[in-house]
Formats: structure tokens, C-alpha cells, sequence
């Protein structure tokens, strides 16, 4: 296994705000920010981002985790559109807000199991590997057997708004089988892209803050361009 853990400090407005002091904890919960998809353009206060998701994208998978527990996703390869992210789930962690924040993340309006949780997107999106990322239509009308030339990359945005000095990060795995732990996988350990931010592929990539699948292993950890297993750990 091969673990990476990147840090680009060129690209620092990606995670400027992601560490929010204490005195700004409420107004941050309640500034609004983008939906994390592409094809949604609402704006929504972050403590209510998981409202939206269960009202507004129903079709994403929605899982309340503890810290440190691995949560494994699946996804087609040949449902990840070039250059345009696909969200394959929220992830609502306990423990990481802050007690004068907790409280505008239970709304009475979602199931208990949900409330008073951080809600972290988790994204991934295909790339076109040439030099200026372009995609050409002819080169990817369909999924499999076209992935010689693209790169893979799968991010959790977020932001932090906990009261520890410690700041909020996340290990991503790709792995080609999740039946037996696999037998190559690849592994980012960082901090988690900020949502104050559009969760455009490119940027995030450039930013580094993700993992990479790189052309020559995509088919190996794809199981030749067929699907994509992340394993997702919040720390």
C-alpha cells in the first residue's frame, strides 16, 4: 500500500477557512455556502447542508460515523463525468462540534440519528490527464475501457468548526477489492477542502488536498474501468 500526504501550500485559500476560531463558530454554521454538486446551485447555511441533502438530493447515500470508523463506497466508473464531480455520500461525524455550535445542527425537522453531527461530503470526479484537462466527448462516451488517458481524484469537503486545536483531517483509500483488503490501494491522509469554496475537479486537483489515480493504475484499482471502491476514514 501506498500512502501519500500532501499538503500544496500554493493554493492556500482552499484551506484558509477551513479552521474556524471559536468567537466565529455560530456565524460560520450559519454563513451559507454552495451545495458541494455542480449541478446544484442553492445556497445554504452549513448547519443546515444535511437538511438539503435528505430534501433536496435523496439519491445520496447519508451515513452517521464515529470518528476513526472506515466507511467503504462504491461507485461506477462510467458514472463519474469528466471534469464535473459526483458526491458518493455525506458523512455526518459526531463529536466535531463545538457545544455553542451543536445546537443550529438539530433541527427538528430531520430523524435524530442526524442531528447535532458534522456533515462532510465526499466527491470524486474524472479528469481528462492532458495538459490543459480537456475533455473530448469521442474520448469518453462511454466508461469502460477509456480510463488509458483520464486520472481519478476523490476529496471530503468540509469545514472545521470544532472547539479542539486540532485540525479536522481525512484518509481516503482506494483500493482494486474490498473483499479481502486488496491487493493495491492507495491511500491520502490530509486535511479536508474547505466548502467556502466551489468544488470544482480541477481546482481541488491543483490544490492537492485529494487523492490521485494516475492513468497507469486506474485500470488496476477500477478492475478495468468498471467501478471505484474509497474507503473514507474522518480522524
Amino acid at each position: 500500500m501506498t500512502t501519500i500526504t500532501r499538503r500544496n501550500g500554493t493554493v492556500d485559500r482552499y484551506s484558509s477557512e477551513i479552521k474556524v476560531k471559536s468567537p466565529s463558530l455560530i456565524d460560520c454554521s450559519r454563513r451559507p455556502i454552495r451545495c458541494p454538486r455542480l449541478d446544484c446551485s442553492v445556497n445554504v447555511a452549513f448547519s443546515a447542508l444535511t437538511h438539503h441533502f435528505l430534501f433536496d438530493h435523496p439519491e445520496v447515500p447519508i451515513l452517521s460515523v464515529e470518528p476513526g470508523a472506515e466507511s467503504t463506497l462504491i461507485v461506477s466508473y462510467g458514472a463519474l463525468s469528466c471534469n464535473s464531480s459526483r458526491c458518493l455520500a455525506l458523512l455526518l461525524v459526531s463529536g466535531k462540534l463545538s457545544d455553542s455550535s451543536a445546537r443550529l445542527f438539530g433541527s427538528i425537522q430531520i430523524n435524530p440519528k442526524y442531528r447535532n453531527r458534522l456533515p462532510l461530503p465526499v466527491l470524486a470526479a474524472r479528469l481528462h490527464s492532458s495538459h490543459n484537462y480537456a475533455c473530448h466527448e469521442e474520448m469518453h462516451a462511454g466508461g469502460e475501457g477509456q480510463c488509458e488517458k483520464d486520472m481519478i481524484i476523490a476529496w471530503v469537503a468540509g469545514l472545521d468548526i470544532g472547539d479542539t486545536a486540532d485540525r479536522l483531517r481525512c484518509s481516503i483509500q482506494a483500493v482494486d477489492n474490498i473483499e479481502n483488503g486488496g491487493f493495491r490501494s492507495l491511500t491520502y491522509t490530509g486535511p479536508v477542502t474547505s466548502l467556502r469554496v466551489t468544488q470544482c475537479p480541477r481546482d481541488v486537483f491543483l490544490a492537492g488536498d485529494c487523492i490521485v489515480l494516475h492513468e497507469g493504475l486506474i485500470s488496476h484499482i477500477t478492475s478495468g474501468c468498471t467501478s471505484l471502491n474509497v474507503n473514507v476514514i474522518v480522524h
